[in-house]
């Protein structure tokens, strides 16, 4: 037997070969129970930090699998593009329950930072656009020259 076959938590398999995973990491996230589960989130540059985060773990710790203990958290991550980037970090007591309160905390952020006020955007790019009117006529006026000049010589 030269591999291995995992199935993922959607029924499927994979079939990878053994010196893959001799010489890959395997993660497990179910051997020790409890799993920390990490949300992605990003706010607007105009908002209140400190705010997003109070409304971020009020909204977290009422999912009903995320362990009181540790609590939920919420750090940022990335100045983005478009965002400040929270992630929320929650725990939950089986890894068997990490895809369901992933989604559950997500929805509960959105509809939590929506009641609050705090904007979500979407990534946007700011387009400035030169007025070359005159740069043109300019350039076309000594074109005109030129050839005028071009011409009185010949």
């Amino acid at each position: 037997m030269r591999t291995t076959r995992i199935r993922t938590p959607n029924n499927t398999y994979l079939v990878v070969p053994n010196k893959e995973i001799i010489g890959n990491p395997l993660v497990n996230h179910s051997l020790y129970g409890e799993t920390r589960v990490d949300v992605s989130v990003g706010i607007a540059y105009k908002e209140n930090i400190r705010e997003a985060r109070r409304v971020l773990l009020d909204a977290a710790q009422s999912v009903a699998d995320v362990l009181p203990d540790p609590g939920p958290s919420v750090v940022a991550t990335e100045l983005g593009d478009s965002s400040v980037n929270l992630e929320v970090r929650v725990w939950v007591c089986e890894a068997e329950h990490e895809l369901q309160v992933r989604v559950t905390v997500l929805e509960a952020c959105k509809h939590a930072l929506d009641d609050a006020g705090i904007e979500i955007p979407f990534p946007h790019l700011q387009l400035f656009v030169d007025n070359v009117e005159e740069r043109v006529w300019s350039r076309m006026a000594s074109l005109r020259a030129e050839n005028s000049r071009g011409s009185e010589a010949a």
